[in-house]
């Protein structure tokens, strides 16, 4: 069975899905057999020290300011860093963007998904919450690559506030199994809380995008995946308050003081992006200017997923929003989903998602075609085109 025909199966029926994940836990069968993963070891003796007998696993992971100044993220936790995907921000000496962080190094921590071989042995890893990384590198290991010679594009995940990108592991490993490099970042936001008295969704959102970019800039410059990535063929895919993280690195002016807007780190590398239950903004309250008047310079391909009954993120103030984009936008609708899909809706969800990266990161012209003319994708959840392709305004 083809990888897109697999694909259409998951999202036709959700049992199925259902039944074979129950196979792949019980069995420990990885689900997704061609994907390799970079290594993300945790140190076990570190999380059973006394002094972290109230701290919970996901502190670590969505961090947490602790005491007198202290953070926890899970860079303190990883047992061995230099084989890990890290590296440290070093952010601009700009306190009107960055408050009490500017001139700071911020260590950063992900983890890389890609093609693989079937013939890859290295075994899966499961952390501590359950999730498993499939075919996890070992130290001093590198990538198993399915083509060796071959350059694959490459799409960067910023998950929502205060959360973790493995939430999100079957869908970016869905991805990598179909042939994209998939990078993915623990940006910690909590962490920084005890830092800054006056923490905010300015210095929160400025802070990402400015970590995608110094991590793409490390995968081009010095990383195991520099021979091996398009750099002419980017994407990005946002959740929740990582939907605003890929608008203002694509251009989009965040608030900034007296009512301005400014930008963040933008890179002109990122071709297209997808998000799932984007926050742009709430009902009286815009990230991006005065009636939103700081995305009118993102022209990139933007795809918006969103629940009709989104509380976080209401339905018709994102649908206002997605409408003033000034290039290719599309805005799917799912009826009765809120803020964070079910799993017939995440189902669904990764066939848009699939089908919007073919077209405008791959080039594909047959998905473009798709994407340009569909209106459904069939499966337990009604989804709809609310804001159908449209070129520009």
């Amino acid at each position: 069975m083809g990888k897109n025909q697999f694909l259409l199966l998951l999202d036709k029926n959700s049992m199925f899905i259902k039944i074979l994940l129950f196979i792949s836990l019980f069995f420990c069968f990885p689900l997704w057999a061609e994907v390799g993963s970079t290594n993300l070891e945790l140190n076990k003796e570190k999380l059973s020290m006394p002094n972290n007998s109230n701290i919970n696993i996901r502190d670590y992971y969505s961090g947490k300011g602790g005491k007198g100044g202290d953070m926890l993220y899970i860079a303190d936790i990883i047992t061995n860093p230099n084989d890990a995907f890290s590296f440290n921000v070093s952010v601009p000496n700009d306190s009107s963007l960055y408050g009490t962080l500017s001139g700071k190094e911020i260590p950063y921590i992900g983890f890389i998904l890609y093609p693989t071989t079937e013939t890859n042995k290295r075994p899966d890893y499961k952390e501590p919450l359950g999730t498993i990384l499939p075919h996890m590198q070992k130290v001093g290991e590198p990538p198993i690559f399915k083509n060796d010679k071959k350059d694959y594009p490459l799409i960067i995940y910023s998950h929502g506030s205060g959360d973790h990108p493995l939430w999100l592991l079957s869908t970016l490993s869905g991805l990598a199994e179909n042939g994209y490099i998939v990078a993915a970042l623990f940006h910690g936001d909590k962490r920084f809380k005890s830092m800054m008295s006056d923490l905010n969704a300015l210095q929160t959102i400025a802070l990402r995008p400015l970590s995608i970019k110094t991590a793409i800039d490390v995968l081009q410059n010095n990383s195991p995946f520099s021979n091996h990535i398009n750099f002419n063929q980017i994407g990005t895919l946002g959740l929740s308050l990582g939907a605003s993280t890929t608008m203002a690195i694509m251009g989009g002016k965040i608030n900034g003081p007296n009512k301005s807007t400014q930008r963040t780190a933008i890179d002109s590398r990122i071709i297209a992006s997808a998000n799932l239950n984007p926050w742009l903004g709430n009902n009286g309250f815009s990230l991006f200017g005065e009636n939103y008047s700081g995305i009118n310079g993102v022209v990139n391909p933007y795809l918006a997923l969103v629940g009709t009954k989104d509380r976080a993120a209401p339905f018709q103030v994102t649908r206002d929003i997605i409408s003033k984009l000034g290039g290719p936008k599309y805005m799917i609708g799912f009826t009765d989903e809120g803020h964070g899909f079910s799993d017939e809706a995440m189902m669904i969800s990764r066939t848009w998602i699939q089908i919007f990266f073919d077209a405008y990161v791959k080039n594909d012209e047959t998905q473009f075609k798709r994407i340009t003319t569909m209106k459904s994708v069939k499966g337990d959840i009604e989804n709809f085109i609310e804001i159908p392709y449209q070129q520009d305004n």
